[in-house]
């Protein structure tokens, strides 16, 4: 029936009459999927404030059993049609107001949480109402911890809008306890070190920072392979001005317990790019040769150790296995691919030779202009004032393209303005 009802509506929105169709009457309360549905009829129609109304209907429609991407829908309907009234700011309060009409626990939840995002979204001065507007959404949530994939996320993430919310209202220590319950449902370090910095700051705020940190040591003196506890004692210490070396140490016991988790390796390589460059380029090498995601990015950083420490062919080697097998490496394609990598490596020189021989490679034309145009670009970036002037000169009188000459021409102007280096 409510289908049925739903395609004459849509059946009629596609006559070119003037006026919107009508909601029919319902005996029982329709759906909120009908609601938005005839919000977004409409929202064509021109009638936001119809459509306001409809969305409003469907919000208040919502229980458990509602699909949630019709309460998105619903949600970001309603939001755009506040906007088309000039109701933007009120958005906020209305969706208080309706969530105050609904029993159902974790709709209520959303409706409060999206209640309190639309009040953040109104700018400075609303942190205080967006945080008590967070801490209904929580208990109309329930202290039953979620066992659901999609529920742990919603929680979290309402958990950190709330605490990070509480960390700038001064209310720490609930900042400390609910960053604290985000970490708990975090499942892996990638998602946790961000929450860590947070928690960092409120525990900072509060003076909490010495008696948390004596308490991890604690643990971890009891349980030398508590992993948790060396993954927080690393963050407090990598995100404290002059404690780096400890949080580094952390770090490195962690990785050696957790050898294969991607995210702990590539923090440690990171830390350690600036006291101790050898071991951080060998662990980028290790996670490249491991084929894990961003190959290439570790790749570049571990080259441009190699190259800083003067162990140039060790670098080119590293970013030659990032050009494709199906790219012959001297060919002009992999050459230019090549010259990327070392640009990003910061090996200029090299970068240069590698876009000029592109350059040449290639028959006259936009891709030959291009790589010749990089070449002179990196020269002037390198110094070489006379020499990328000579290039762009010759650029701006010969390539193919209109743009490119006009872009040579530009560039001319900003190497002119630079001393005479070489």
């Amino acid at each position: 029936m409510r289908l049925a009802v739903l395609g004459l509506l849509a059946l009629a929105g596609s006559f070119a009459g003037a006026q919107p169709p009508a909601a029919p009457a319902a005996d029982k309360p329709l759906p909120t999927a009908f609601h938005e549905a005839l919000g977004r009829l409409y929202m064509d129609y021109a009638r936001p404030a119809l459509a306001m109304d409809a969305y409003r209907q469907g919000l208040l429609a919502v229980d458990d059993q509602t699909p949630q991407p019709a309460v998105e829908s619903c949600f970001f309907g309603l939001m755009n049609a506040a906007e088309a009234t000039g109701q933007r700011a009120k958005l906020g309060a209305m969706l208080v107001e309706l969530a105050g009409k609904i029993t159902a626990g974790p709709a209520k939840a959303m409706l409060l949480s999206r209640a309190a995002e639309a009040l953040e979204m109104n700018g400075p001065g609303q942190e205080t109402a967006a945080r008590d507007v967070y801490r209904q959404a929580l208990a109309a949530m329930g202290s039953a911890k979620p066992t659901e994939a999609a529920a742990i996320e919603r929680r979290r993430d309402l958990l950190t809008r709330l605490a990070r919310l509480e960390s700038m209202t001064g209310a720490n220590q609930e900042a400390n306890a609910h960053f604290e319950e985000a970490l708990a449902l975090a499942p892996d370090f990638a998602s946790r070190m961000p929450l860590r910095a947070n928690l960092l700051q409120a525990l900072q705020a509060s003076g909490k920072l010495p008696d948390r940190l004596k308490e991890l040591e604690a643990r971890l003196a009891a349980k030398p392979d508590d992993t948790d506890a060396l993954e927080a004692i690393a963050a407090l210490y990598l995100g404290t001005p002059g404690f780096t070396a400890k949080g580094a140490e952390a770090l490195t016991k962690l990785h050696a317990l957790l050898p294969d988790d991607q995210a702990i390796s590539e923090m440690l390589a990171d830390t350690l790019t600036a006291t101790d460059p050898k071991a951080a380029a060998k662990l980028y090498e290790e996670l490249m040769a491991k084929g894990q995601d961003g190959r290439e990015r570790f790749a570049v950083a571990a080259a441009r150790l190699r190259a800083a420490a003067g162990e140039e062919a060790a670098a080119l080697t590293l970013l030659g296995k990032c050009v494709p097998t199906n790219v012959p490496y001297d060919s002009p394609a992999g050459q230019r691919l090549l010259a990327r990598l070392l640009e990003s490596a910061n090996m200029l020189p090299r970068a240069i030779e590698a876009y000029t021989k592109a350059g040449r490679g290639f028959v006259a034309g936009a891709e030959r202009d291009a790589c010749l145009y990089e070449a002179a670009r990196l020269m002037a970036q390198a110094g070489r004032r006379n020499d990328a002037l000579a290039a762009l000169e010759a650029l701006a009188k010969e390539a193919a393209q209109p743009a490119t000459r006009e872009r040579a021409e530009e560039l001319i102007k900003r190497v002119k303005e630079l001393p005479a280096v070489g």
